[in-house]
């Protein structure tokens, strides 16, 4: 409840599709806390309940990225690529 996720997407100059960013809003401070590049997140839970964000878009046409961050310390907890296109299934 202190901090918004504020995403967007960014104009590749090369031909590639656009790719995502994520700005980390803390609203007590009004400020900027964090920017991710890459990263489109949502918030889930673990199989654990454990609150979790996940990322997932496409790189190309034949290549998909995936995350996992830890939302306290915004750091990637876990990382793949795969040759589809490949989202994740997220729980109410």
């Amino acid at each position: 409840g202190r901090q918004v996720l504020l995403s967007g997407w960014n104009k590749s100059n090369n031909g590639t599709p656009w790719t995502p960013w994520m700005d980390v809003y803390d609203i007590s401070s009004r400020s900027i806390v964090k920017h991710l590049d890459g990263l489109y997140l949502f918030p889930t839970r673990r199989m654990d309940g454990e609150v979790i964000l996940v990322s997932s878009n496409a790189v190309d046409e034949n290549l998909s990225y995936m995350a996992t961050v830890e939302p306290d310390t915004w750091a990637i907890t876990g990382e793949w690529k795969e040759t589809a296109n490949v989202s994740w299934l997220i729980s109410p």
